[in-house]
């Protein structure tokens, strides 16, 4: 499984599984595995077994050097180390290096943040800003909401403009440990059988703790199992997370965060808006899953079939989904379609109606039933609980970047 002969994610996945049982014995094939793995691979899994001892983690910084690992996969691995309750330094120098991090000075003083606001002022771009911030190497979207369009390992950032100064929002961008708001500390847990636990603690009764960790996995943790808990003083945002932006992204992207909430094109609406979507992965452009898509019936796309990936998509601020970059699929003929989905909570059954905005000639099915569109809006019928919606949107069509899908009243609705 480990052979060079395999996929990388194959390779990356055994080797994981050999660190859980010998975590000493194997940390050169996982700094190996470190260095093929990339962006969307998940690295948390290799790196969980060596935040235990600082033994094992300065083992596996040594097989590290001289090693490259791609940003977004070492952004990860670093945002598990902040809530390690050892000494992880010598670790955590070792995937910054690898990676090619330069954290930013992240101590201004007064005079530099008088100065840095006043810049921001005369060059910040809230437009820029917000496309700064969908970048998939900072991960904003992977811990933050806007519109609860989002993860939930941070705080949600739907009003932070109107209710933050500037000079708070930079040091939680520069510092995020200095600030850390209330419900968002890191607990460690330590387990009687030898395991570690950290996240955010989401709840806690008297039998047992829940805790969201770094991967926005919810882990039930019963008090008999654990042996020791502590809170720790980082903040799950790796600091340095913006030092790869250049002096006027960052001050793009506070623009941007700073006019969240206010009057503007930057408050989220009230309005019925679908935010939180998933796309139909390509595998990388792999041929034989491109063949599946394209000689399976159009429909096939709404089944759950188990070589289907489909991966998070958020829309912006206003309401819009871009698809700029996000892989489309071949179906019969020479179309290119990109796939999406989203799920609405029907709380009564009923008839349930959608208008799309964007591009026209899009095919929308509703479970597995496909809806014709009458009048510029899709009805259906749903029964109550989860109805899952499908949507192809050509590839070719000029006004794909302004789709947006809004829940309109219908008669029986």
């Amino acid at each position: 499984m480990v052979s060079d002969r395999n996929p990388a994610i194959v390779r990356v996945r055994a080797i994981a599984g050999y660190a859980r049982s010998s975590p000493g014995a194997v940390a050169s094939l996982v700094a190996e595995a470190f260095s093929i793995a990339y962006k969307d691979h998940d690295p948390l899994s290799l790196i969980r077994p060596y935040v235990t001892r600082t033994k094992l983690a300065n083992k596996l910084a040594q097989e590290l050097k001289g090693k490259s690992i791609d940003t977004q996969v070492a952004t990860k691995a670093l945002r598990l180390l902040g809530s390690a309750p050892i000494d992880a330094s010598e670790l955590k120098k070792a995937i910054e290096d690898a990676a090619g991090i330069e954290p930013v000075d992240p101590s201004l003083d007064a005079d530099e943040m008088a100065a840095f606001i006043a810049f921001n002022q005369s060059n910040g771009n809230a437009h820029r800003g917000e496309d700064a911030y969908r970048r998939d190497a900072l991960l904003c979207y992977t811990c933050h909401a806007i519109g609860g369009s989002g993860g939930s390992l941070g705080p949600d950032l739907t009003s932070l403009g109107a209710s933050a100064p500037m000079d708070y929002i930079i040091d939680s961008l520069l510092q995020p440990q200095k600030k850390i708001k209330e419900g968002y500390h890191v607990i460690s847990v330590s387990l009687k059988n030898g395991g570690l636990v950290s996240g955010t603690l989401a709840k806690e009764d008297g039998q047992s703790i829940t805790v969201r960790d770094a991967s926005d996995r919810i882990v039930v943790v019963s008090k008999s199992d654990i042996a020791s808990q502590t809170i720790s003083p980082v903040s799950l945002m790796p600091p340095g997370l913006t030092g790869g932006l250049r002096k006027d992204e960052l001050a793009d992207l506070v623009a941007f965060l700073s006019e969240l909430g206010k009057e503007g094109p930057y408050k989220v609406s009230s309005g019925r808006i679908a935010r939180t979507f998933k796309y139909l992965h390509d595998q990388d452009g792999d041929s034989g899953f491109a063949d599946l898509v394209r000689h399976k019936p159009f429909g096939y796309v709404t089944s759950d079939d188990p070589l289907f990936e489909w991966r998070p998509l958020y829309t912006k601020v206003d309401g819009t989904l871009p698809l700029d970059g996000i892989p489309s699929l071949r179906q019969h003929g020479h179309i290119n379609f990109h796939y999406l989905r989203f799920q609405m909570d029907v709380r009564t059954a009923g008839a349930v109606g959608l208008r799309l905005s964007g591009p026209d000639e899009s095919v929308l099915w509703a479970g597995d039933q496909i809806v014709e569109r009458e009048k510029g809006r899709y009805s259906f019928h749903a029964e109550r609980g989860l109805a899952t919606i499908t949507l192809a949107v050509r590839e070719d069509l000029p006004k794909k970047s302004e789709l947006s899908i809004k829940i309109v009243d219908i008669e029986g609705s």
